[in-house]
């Protein structure tokens, strides 16, 4: 996957798209499996990520890494 075309798809995500670039992209998301599959790996990022920032510990894991890794 080209870098353009993971930019093309966040903004997609991102609802960023004017309407005739979200048509042209949902048109290749049913004619592309690679990209289809790229965008259901983006969506699975952010839905980790997401998960991970709302995790009422993750505050505390992430310094404690960051003290870990600054010894």
């Amino acid at each position: 996957m080209m870098d353009h075309e993971e930019i093309e798809l966040s903004a997609y995500l991102d609802k960023e798209l004017s309407p005739e670039e979200r048509r042209r992209v949902e048109h290749r998301l049913t004619t592309d499996g690679e990209y289809a599959a790229e965008l259901r790996k983006l969506e699975r990022t952010r839905t980790m990520i997401a998960t991970c920032i709302e995790s009422p510990t993750f505050h505390d894991r992430l310094m404690a890494a960051v003290r870990q890794r600054a010894d």
